[in-house]
Order: C-alpha cells, then sequence, then structure tokens
C-alpha cells in the first residue's frame, strides 16, 4: 500500500466491504476488518448481527502468572489470540455453549460470560442441585467446585429470554435444568444415568451415557428423558456427543482435547494436557492441533467458538 492509498480503501462502496465481510469466518480476522477505518468498522458492527459461524478456537489454561490473560489457539490461523478477562480468573469452565463461557468460581456461583462482549450472566447457584448437600460432606469448596458439574450447555444465547440450561452432575451424571429467571436447579427425572456428555442439536437437548444409551430430554412442564438408541455393541466409558461443523476444520475428522480432569491434578504427570489432537475417520491416524503446554489443576482447554449474542 502506497502512501495516501488509505483514502481510496476508506471510500470503498458498501456493497463491496460487505462481500469481503462475509467471506471472513475467524473472529479474529473479522476484528482486525473493523480496525482499517471507520468506514470498515461500521460495515462490521451493521452485520455482524447476521453472521453466527466462526471457526472454533481452543480456550486455553489460565495462566500460573495471574496476568488475567487467557489465551485462545485459532485453528484455522494457527496461532494464539490473547483476550485480557479477568471475570474469568481463578474459575472452573466447565462448558462454552453459543458464545458464552460457563463458569464457576470456588464459592460455587455459576456465571456464563461472553468473551466478546465481556457480559455476564448469573445462573442458580452450585448448592441448589438436588444432590449438592448430600455430595458437600467432606469435601472442601475447590472439590466440588471442580467436581460436583460435569457439563453445562445451553439452548440458545441469554439474550432469548426463553433460553434454558442443562447441566450434567453430580457422581450418578444425573441431568438438571434451570429456565431464564429461575433460582435453582430441577433435576430432570430418569431411569437412566451416568451421563458423560449433552449437547442442543436442532431444538432439541440429547445426553449420551456411560454405557452408550442416547436419550432426547424433554424439558416442558414434566421434563423426562426417552431413549433414542442402545450401542451396537457393549462399550463402557467416556461417550461424547459430536455436531458436524465445515466451518474452519478438516473433513471427516473429530476434534478432541484433554478432560481428563484428575490427570491435570496428578502430581509430575507428564502427559496431563497432552491429549489433544485430531482423528481422520477415513485411516484411523491422529495428528495435534496444539502442541503447547495445556495443563492445569482445574483450568483446563476447551473448545470454544465466538458468538457476538
Amino acid at each position: 500500500m502506497k502512501k495516501g492509498d488509505e483514502a481510496t480503501w476508506s471510500e470503498l462502496p458498501e456493497e463491496f466491504l460487505e462481500i469481503i465481510a462475509r467471506r471472513l469466518t475467524c473472529l479474529f480476522d473479522y476484528v482486525q476488518f473493523g480496525a482499517v477505518c471507520q468506514s470498515w468498522h461500521s460495515t462490521m458492527v451493521n452485520m455482524h448481527q447476521h453472521l453466527t459461524f466462526w471457526d472454533p478456537w481452543l480456550m486455553l489454561p489460565e495462566k500460573e502468572d495471574k496476568s488475567m490473560i487467557r489465551s485462545f489457539y485459532i485453528l484455522s490461523k494457527r496461532n494464539i489470540f490473547e483476550l485480557k478477562l479477568p471475570e474469568a480468573h481463578a474459575k472452573r469452565c466447565i462448558g462454552s455453549s453459543k458464545g458464552w463461557l460457563v463458569m464457576v468460581d470456588v464459592s460455587l456461583s455459576i456465571q456464563l460470560l461472553n468473551p466478546y462482549t465481556r457480559v455476564q450472566v448469573q445462573l442458580p447457584h452450585q448448592m441448589t442441585f438436588q444432590d449438592q448437600n448430600n455430595f458437600a460432606q467432606g469435601y472442601t469448596s475447590e472439590e466440588l467446585r471442580d467436581f460436583f458439574i460435569l457439563k453445562v450447555v445451553l439452548s440458545s444465547s441469554p439474550s432469548n429470554p426463553d433460553y434454558i440450561s442443562i447441566a450434567i452432575y453430580s457422581d450418578w451424571g444425573k441431568l438438571a435444568i434451570a429456565r431464564s429467571g429461575d433460582e435453582v436447579w430441577t433435576t430432570i427425572p430418569s431411569e437412566w444415568f451416568a451421563f458423560t456428555d449433552v449437547i442442543y442439536y436442532k431444538e432439541q437437548f440429547y445426553a449420551i451415557n456411560w454405557n452408550g444409551e442416547v436419550v432426547s430430554c424433554d424439558v416442558g412442564a414434566h421434563p423426562k428423558t426417552t431413549l433414542i438408541t442402545t450401542p451396537a455393541r457393549e462399550s463402557y466409558g467416556q461417550k461424547y456427543l459430536v455436531e458436524c461443523s465445515a466451518t474452519g476444520v478438516k473433513r471427516d475428522c473429530i476434534y478432541f482435547t484433554d478432560d481428563y480432569l484428575k490427570a491435570h491434578q496428578g502430581h509430575h504427570n507428564e502427559w496431563a494436557g497432552s491429549d489433544m489432537g485430531v482423528f481422520h475417520l477415513e485411516d484411523g491416524r491422529i495428528e495435534p492441533h496444539y502442541s503447547g503446554y495445556a495443563c492445569h489443576p482445574f483450568s483446563l482447554p476447551i473448545w470454544y467458538t465466538p458468538n457476538k449474542g
């Protein structure tokens, strides 16, 4: 770019800027796009509400230097994007959903945080789960923060007044929900238990348990679960539900990260934080996606997909 060309770039027709912006799939590029000049920034602001699909990021563990900086590894760029997030300091992240982080602190308060807008939303306290009081006996507040809740998923952004949160909790792997405005978590009655993952897909919550049984979750006036499928063969262990995406990742691959908390809390465990990579469905090979240090006693690496709302 030659001296004086800035004025030319700033005078590009808005329809051209929209064509450029629509081809961006990484929020990092989008932010840089808006930083070029005032007219480009205005285009970014006007279009952002219509763009909902972004490349996934890997949110890395909290830094030990107490700098309040959280690092995100951008898969499509293979580089690190850093954000100062004091709101997430010393909190365990128990999931990310619809562009929001779900965090619990040592006081067992549960919050949603949008790293892009810095908006926070309070969820019902951890002590309001049905079995919390029985589970709490003999455990420290740090242990309750780290082990009682496995995961929380949202039906939509909290900007939607009708959003619902669903959680997997307790040693029994039970399910509970909290609607917008609720002050307590409501357990979903179910003859199945030991759930290991939950997902919101096509207007419906689904959960999978240790045995590989998949249930749909009715979160209406009378919550319940309904068995959808059973595994083709016996297989016990951690199971996951994955939604297909073509956005910012390789085709026919499963991207995974190290979520085995007890390994991270083990003394001198050289393998903690290293069970991460890309599994190729076609030939079964595994390749790394992030090779840096990703170990922390309670702040594990998690997947995060940016979203303004």
